[in-house]
């Protein structure tokens, strides 16, 4: 070869199609790998200074040989598409070929060399169409990565990956499978496939050690599987008719893969009997490498999700928790104020009131009969010295805050005891309903007798005109003792308020009648709970139900 070699040598390297260089006499010297695939040859020895174009007999006979002609006298030239010429016998043929023929002058002007490039129309046009498939595919991709990635939820973008497989791939059916332990698949969702299939498939699985170590081989090689029915290659007589039954004659099996971790696959099902083409199963790889990507980043999203709901709710609940401990740490300095003044009060209020208690028994007794005004003046002063009386012992209650003395009771028992001191003496209309064959309380008798009493007291106080309801009850490991009555319904903001310190819905009550009641009831790991139903706002008092232990 002349000189120019070093550039040819380069050129024919980097050129993608077909190229033979011939000298001055028409020998060939040169030739890439694409001569040899097209034509039919194995090494470039077999082409490579024996074959001369310019006097071969098939080229001569066919009038090929005048393009040769013309481009050694200095002519580019453009050959019309002619059937492709064996040049080696037994070589397949193509279909048609057109030639470019270039020549290559020396410094003289002479042709010093001619490249012929060959074009193969048909590989041509099955490029152009696999490039614009793949177009289309790469189009496709693009559209379904904006959705995919759009969605926060594993469930969403799940449901988008199928979208993509049957729309963008083609697929009739598709699924994505999780990998589990023992080379075990679950279906996280499918396309198109029957109920049982995923069952069904799990049971041929397991009697199929060909199945096995295909799901093995996937998880372990991180390549794509792909299984047609028209050449099987696994002898898994059961498999070919599984799928059968489901209308698919061929299987594409791209593994899901998060941080170089096969965790999953995406599986594609087709009804045809089409090749699969690399360009698909790029994209189908393409596809799968995105999915395995969102599905991680939406399962740490929803994670995280998770922890700042968790994290908000625990804030509420510590602000909530927050808000009680200061208005209790507010309702105790309250109490303790109470308490200072209680006990010199109290004293110091007992002896007027049992004075006035005693004058007016000794007045009562010796008043005549019969006069009605007289005898509802004696009331009136009755049921005040009740109320103060009541009064003195919540303050004694509030100032005294002694640990119970606990002893097991019968709640009913108590009931009983407080209507009977508390309602009775003032004729204040009562209805009862006791529950039969309570279980026991364990507590202190004293305290929770006047939590009864300060509970029949508010409702004796607040109720306008139906009956003061009292009752006893059990509620899951808690024993209640109810009280009801129809005073005007509270406010959502008054229930909590109503257990403040001097603070009631009865103009004539104190307030503490309620806040002593809870107190004691706290005392006892037990609460007061209001709630209102048909008319009536009923304070219940829920005290643990006595299990035996420790008795």
């Amino acid at each position: 070869m002349p000189a120019s070699a070093a550039m040819l040598d380069s050129l024919i390297a980097h050129v993608p199609v077909s190229m033979q260089v011939l000298d001055k006499d028409g020998l060939t010297v040169r030739v890439n790998d694409a001569y040899l695939a097209l034509f039919g040859y194995g090494t470039r020895q077999e082409v490579e200074g024996k074959h001369n174009p310019r006097t071969h007999a098939s080229i001569r006979a066919q009038g090929l040989d005048q393009y040769i002609e013309r481009a050694f006298a200095g002519e580019l030239v453009h050959t019309p598409t002619a059937p492709f010429l064996p040049l080696r016998a037994g070589s397949a043929a193509p279909g048609e070929i057109r030639a470019t023929l270039i020549p290559i002058f020396d410094d003289a002007g002479a042709v010093e060399n001619v490249i012929i490039v060959h074009e193969d129309l048909k590989a041509l046009s099955t490029s152009e169409r696999a490039w614009k498939r793949r177009d289309k595919l790469m189009s496709g991709l693009q559209a379904a990565y904006r959705l995919i990635t759009d969605c926060l939820q594993v469930g969403a973008v799940i449901e988008a990956v199928l979208d993509a497989a049957q729309e963008v791939l083609g697929a009739d059916k598709a699924a994505i499978w999780a990998g589990g332990r023992d080379d075990d698949w679950d279906a996280l969702a499918q396309r198109g496939l029957s109920p049982s299939f995923q069952e069904d498939l799990r049971s041929v699985r397991e009697r199929s050690p060909a199945l096995q170590a295909v799901a093995r081989g996937i998880k372990d090689s991180n390549e794509a599987w792909a299984y047609h029915m028209t050449h099987p290659v696994l002898h898994c007589p059961e498999f070919d008719r599984l799928l059968a039954g489901e209308g698919i004659r061929r299987v594409l099996v791209v593994p899901l893969r998060s941080r170089d971790v096969v965790s999953g696959t995406l599986t594609q099902y087709f009804s045809d009997d089409a090749e699969f083409e690399a360009t698909h199963i790029e994209a189908a790889c393409l596809l799968a490498d995105l999915a395995a990507a969102a599905m991680h980043n939406a399962f740490l999203f929803e994670q995280l999700t998770a922890i700042r709901d968790e994290l908000e709710e625990r804030a509420q609940a510590t602000t909530e928790d927050l808000r009680l401990a200061h208005e209790e740490a507010v309702l105790n300095e309250k109490l303790a104020a109470v308490g200072y003044l209680a006990k010199e009060v109290a004293h110091g209020l007992r002896n007027p009131l049992n004075v006035i208690s005693a004058s007016s028994y000794y007045l009562h007794s010796r008043c005549p009969g019969g006069d009605e005004k007289i005898e509802r003046h004696f009331e009136a002063i009755g049921r005040s010295i009740g109320q103060a009386a009541d009064m003195i012992t919540d303050l004694t209650a509030l100032a005294g805050g002694s640990k119970p003395e606990v002893v097991r009771l019968d709640i009913t028992e108590l009931a009983h005891r407080a209507v009977q001191e508390r309602l009775t003496s003032v004729r204040v209309p009562v209805e009862t309903d006791w529950a039969a064959e309570l279980p026991p309380t364990r507590g202190d008798w004293a305290q929770l007798l006047q939590a009864m009493r300060s509970l029949l007291a508010n409702a004796a106080a607040a109720r306008r005109e139906r009956p003061v309801y009292v009752g006893t009850s059990r509620d899951d490991g808690f024993v209640e003792f109810s009280v009801g009555d129809d005073r005007e319904d509270l406010a959502e903001e008054e229930i909590g308020s109503a257990f403040g310190t001097f603070s009631s819905s009865a103009t004539q009550w104190t307030g503490l009648s309620l806040t002593v009641a809870r107190q004691i009831a706290k005392r006892h790991e037990g609460n007061v709970v209001v709630d209102r139903a048909n008319g009536v706002t009923w304070f219940r008092m829920r005290l643990p139900v006595d299990d035996g232990a420790g008795s």
